[in-house]
């Protein structure tokens, strides 16, 4: 996002501090790109495509807060970003694999390789393009991510003759996110290699394959189903599924944290009454707690070839992420008392897929105020922000590019004065989106 500073009338003696919390995933399906920023490197992922001469070994640590929209999915294909590259296509040999770690982050200085072992998920050439700028790895076997911290392992395996060079584009800082090493005789893994504050811009192209559930519902009967279920972006008009159970988790909508959301369901043309239910599995374990997960029910009041709205609230703790959906319609049972595995002769069961997004932050505060300077505190989930100033309609970027999850979470102090004794201080998540207000807080400036 980018915001023009814009002259501000001295119209009064307070401070108006006003956070924001932007949404932090954009609508795009089945790609993630992360470190989008002008920061380059000439070694990592790797070290200039000199491959003559030594082989090559480096990692790349994606802290988890980076990358909770791409959890429970199969990584397809990696892209990295080049800032100038001789064209060029190179004969040695590269693998790539990727795996998990409890670590965020590499120590500074010489340290210690991640052990990442078995088959590699990509082995053979990378090409360098200059028309395109890109270097995009296909993975052989793709590599289906859960959680965790994510890390790349990159290695040239075999020395062939011909290099060019190359810069790559991401994020620099303070924190050694990647770790890179050199050896003319011998092959990797190796076992220590070089810190590096740097982190490439990487698009991952990945699938979403979901939790998984442990159980489904069943019905035997055909007459009593869902036609249609809506919530948000979903949209989706059906017949009686077999046995009773839809899976339509392909189908993907986001809702907010701490917020409710309004499902339709509308019914078959059956007879009787009906109630129905909705979970969410926040956990992931592949079950729904009736007490937890359960976010929206309806009475045994639904009648045949009706739609009915249903209220769900997603609680402020909800975590972040991809988790499945699952509503239940049932003859004769009111919505509370509906299991989510049961199995029965008139109703229907169907999963959904739900991308669950930090709500706006709570616990605005001010303190340590100046003439030109504030420090500010807040509650929220996220953990890249972006720190601004200026009224409502009259904003100014401060400082941005907190780096993912080496911010604590609702801490920030920023100075900055707007005709001496008037401006606003807000932050928001890094990427560009738009988000919640919260409301304002007011104090007095000091003169």
């Amino acid at each position: 996002m980018k915001l023009n500073k814009l002259n501000m009338k001295r119209k009064s003696l307070l401070l108006m501090l006003l956070l924001v919390l932007l949404a932090p995933w954009a609508a795009k399906a089945d790609v993630l790109t992360v470190a989008d920023e002008t920061g380059t490197n000439g070694t990592i992922p790797i070290y200039g495509f000199y491959s003559d001469d030594n082989y090559q070994h480096t990692q790349t640590i994606y802290p988890a807060s980076m990358l909770t929209e791409m959890q429970n999915s199969q990584i397809t294909k990696l892209t990295y970003y080049l800032q100038s590259a001789g064209e060029t296509t190179l004969t040695s040999t590269y693998e790539v694999r990727l795996g998990t770690t409890t670590q965020s982050s590499f120590n500074t200085g010489e340290v210690n390789y991640i052990s990442m072992t078995g088959t590699a998920n990509y082995s053979g050439t990378l090409n360098v393009t200059n028309s395109s700028m890109l270097v995009e790895i296909t993975l052989t076997t793709p590599y289906t991510y859960t959680s965790g911290n994510l890390v790349v392992d990159v290695r040239l395996v075999t020395k062939a003759s011909g290099y060019t060079s190359t810069t790559f584009l991401g994020a620099s800082g303070s924190t050694c996110h990647s770790i890179q090493s050199m050896n003319g005789s011998t092959q990797p893994p190796f076992s220590q290699g070089s810190a590096v504050t740097f982190m490439p811009k990487t698009t991952f192209t990945y699938t979403y394959v979901g939790a998984g559930v442990t159980c489904t519902p069943s019905f035997s009967s055909s007459s009593d189903y869902i036609t249609n279920f809506s919530l948000g972006s979903i949209n989706n008009s059906t017949g009686f599924s077999s046995g009773g159970y839809g899976s339509y988790t392909n189908l993907i909508t986001n809702l907010q944290a701490g917020t409710t959301a309004t499902a339709s369901l509308s019914s078959s043309s059956g007879s009787g009454n009906h109630g129905a239910a909705v979970w969410i599995d926040f956990n992931d374990d592949g079950t729904f707690d009736s007490s937890t997960e359960r976010v929206g029910t309806y009475g045994n009041s639904i009648q045949p070839s009706t739609t009915v709205q249903i209220n769900l609230s997603i609680p402020s703790d909800a975590a972040a992420g991809r988790h499945t959906l699952r509503v239940v319609y049932r003859w004769n049972t009111a919505g509370t008392s509906i299991d989510p595995c049961v199995s029965a002769s008139y109703g229907e069961g169907e999963d959904y897929t739900v991308n669950i997004l930090p709500g706006p932050p709570t616990g605005l505060a001010a303190n340590d105020i100046t003439q030109n300077s504030a420090q500010i505190s807040w509650t929220g989930q996220s953990s890249s922000y972006t720190v601004w100033y200026g009224g409502y309609e009259h904003q100014t970027i401060l400082s941005q590019g907190f780096e993912g999850g080496s911010m604590p979470s609702g801490w920030s102090t920023e100075t900055g004065s707007e005709n001496g004794n008037y401006w606003t201080v807000a932050t928001g998540r890094n990427d560009g989106n738009d988000g919640e207000f919260t409301a304002p807080i007011r104090a007095a400036t000091m003169l």
